[in-house]
């Protein structure tokens, strides 16, 4: 879906330079334009054309990112199965589009101050050059995303999910075709509210998405407590093995988690109080060729598993409710 959903930073540069070329070859009848372009200018120009590019890809990403997590694609590689939390490129999406969109904005704004000041800077080249790349490419956007909506459907590809990028695409396309055809035949002589109306859109758009992606995967907060009760139910995986190391070796449950030796102390203990797990070693009986056992371990947890993807695991203390938890382990080893 991510090679026709969007055209890539590549594609834009490279189209953009050879619309660049064709419009100053025909242009070269007004050499009135080569006395005011400026190097302001063309930094404004690439500027927005690079903010605007980026900010259009990370907001891709980060929607469909979102789509995936409510409409999983059982036979896609987006499965995300029992994954919890925010993943790290869907972190990074958000943080680029919370810098770069101001900035195109910023760009876009001192552009248009700079065509009221001197309205001959409508047929600079690198201007046009922008305009006429995202046009063209706003085109082959949607016709590119019909094409993999009705190859990924007659695939079997997930309805619900492929449906709402195709229509997440089309109408940033159609929005981005209308956009830049009205700056391209507006009249800066005259005043209107327009971009200013579609520029605040815009921004609600962004932040609505932004808003929506993060309440899907979990606020910083919700992400940080996910990842510190994956921590712990990793902490009793290594407090098992080596409660079934000390007991082969021994013959004896540990009397607390401070007598056991060739531990990482770290995993003993809970990472935001600094205290020892609650251990509690129940019976043991002892064969010729095996040991069975029991024992507890207890502690606090911020959420509960069905939350975090993770009731499911093969693991049956992975199940768990928010506060307080006590799991009676009953476990073997053979000799």
């Amino acid at each position: 879906m991510y090679i026709y959903s969007f055209l890539s930073f590549f594609w834009y540069v490279i189209l953009g330079l050879v619309v660049l070329l064709i419009v100053k070859k025909n242009i070269k009848s007004k050499p009135e334009l080569e006395n005011i372009s400026t190097g302001k200018d063309v930094l404004f120009h690439f500027g927005m054309f690079i903010m605007l590019t980026l900010s259009i890809s990370t907001f891709l990403i980060m929607l469909f990112d979102t789509i995936d997590r409510i409409y999983p694609d059982l036979f896609g590689y987006n499965y995300y199965g029992y994954d919890s939390g925010m993943p790290s490129e869907q972190a990074m999406m958000i943080a680029t589009l919370v810098i770069v969109f101001p900035l195109f904005l910023v760009f876009a704004f001192l552009i248009s101050k700079e065509l009221k000041k001197n309205p001959l800077k409508i047929d600079l080249p690198i201007r046009k050059a922008v305009i006429y790349t995202l046009l063209v490419s706003s085109v082959v956007s949607i016709i590119a995303t019909l094409i993999c909506t009705i190859y990924n459907w007659l695939l079997g590809s997930t309805t619900n999910s492929f449906l709402l990028k195709a229509v997440v695409i089309v109408l940033m396309s159609v929005i981005l075709f209308f956009y830049f055809y009205y700056s391209l035949k507006r009249d800066y002589a005259k005043e209107t509210y327009i971009p200013r109306i579609i520029s605040l859109l815009s921004l609600v758009l962004v932040v609505s998405g932004i808003i929506w992606s993060v309440n899907v995967f979990g606020t910083p907060t919700e992400i940080r407590n996910q990842k510190l009760d994956s921590q712990k139910l990793q902490d009793i995986n290594n407090i098992k093995s080596n409660i079934e190391y000390s007991v082969r070796q021994n013959k004896a449950l540990p009397g607390s988690l401070q007598d056991m030796v060739n531990v990482d102390r770290q995993s003993l203990m809970d990472k935001e109080t600094g205290e020892y797990y609650v251990y509690n070693p129940g019976n043991l009986i002892n064969n010729t060729s095996s040991s069975n056992f029991s024992y507890n371990i207890c502690m606090t947890f911020h959420t509960s598993s069905d939350k975090m993807g993770q009731s499911d695991s093969s693991y049956y203390w992975r199940a768990h409710k928010s506060g307080y938890q006590c799991f009676n382990i009953i476990d073997s080893v053979n000799y």
